[in-house]
């Protein structure tokens, strides 16, 4: 097998890790009057077309939620 930092790759390390099945994955919704949320959202728009960028908005964006959302 290939080089895994330095060694071998343990054989029960899977080759493909995947977070989210992307036929369900929801994409996080923010919280209406929420300044904070409103400008992932202006960015969000902004990076369209560029999967890499996006991906990062949508962290952010869960993080914002799950950080400063929690508990409304």
């Amino acid at each position: 097998m290939g080089d895994f930092l330095g060694e071998d790759r343990p054989s029960d390390l899977p080759r493909v890790a995947s977070l989210t099945d992307p036929l369900t994955f929801t994409p996080p919704k923010p919280v209406p009057n929420c300044s904070e949320c409103q400008r992932y959202v202006r960015l969000a728009a902004k990076v369209a077309g560029d999967g890499s960028a996006s991906t990062d908005v949508r962290v952010l964006l869960s993080r914002h939620l799950t950080e400063d959302h929690a508990a409304q």
